[in-house]
């Protein structure tokens, strides 16, 4: 296991890859990584509790707000004092088949969208980390709506505004959702 600490936007984040010689982590690996990083960041993994409706949070004051996120072959978690999402995909077609089931047809004429699979595995990872960033009030991720997209950042619009900031990493992107407001 590979792991990493980066910053995106004056945020941390935490990541951990599966090398190539390891197998694709469990949902159980997944979550014990998720742990680790945790503890690795300075945090008792006990202090680590999940809203009714499955959001993170840490059960202790004046805690940071903390967002998780996990695929087959990476783990990553970012802290901030503000409301944050984080998500990660790995870039491989199977997102463009998702494509037309979470963007919306203003979505696809303001974005002049094609067929690249990094650009969609960015929308896909820009409304995932800001439907996170906004876990207790958006009601779906069709809702989340991207007016600005390019290959560092993305700027989602009202009642969602978020600026998303990417990161390509070992064939995966990760996006980092700020809000705007508090």
């Amino acid at each position: 296991m590979l792991t990493e600490t980066f910053s995106i936007h004056g945020t941390s984040v935490w990541l951990a890859t599966a090398t190539e010689e390891e197998n694709a982590l469990s949902l159980q690996q997944q979550q014990h990584t998720a742990l680790q990083l945790l503890a690795a960041a300075g945090y008792n993994p006990h202090d680590l509790c999940h809203t009714p409706e499955g959001c993170p949070y840490l059960n202790r004051s004046a805690a940071p707000f903390i967002s998780i996120a996990h695929t087959q072959r990476m783990v990553a978690f970012a802290l901030s004092d503000k409301p944050l999402g984080i998500d990660v995909e790995a870039i491989a077609p199977r997102t463009l088949r998702v494509m037309p089931r979470i963007i919306s047809k203003r979505e696809k004429e303001t974005l002049h969208l094609n067929e690249d699979i990094a650009t969609a595995t960015r929308i896909w990872c820009t409304k995932e980390a800001v439907f996170k960033a906004y876990s207790t009030k958006a009601t779906a991720i069709t809702d989340v709506n991207i007016v600005q997209l390019n290959d560092i950042k993305a700027t989602t619009s009202t009642p969602y505004s978020s600026e998303v900031f990417f990161k390509e990493y070992h064939a995966h992107i990760v996006a980092l959702a700020l809000t705007a407001t508090p």
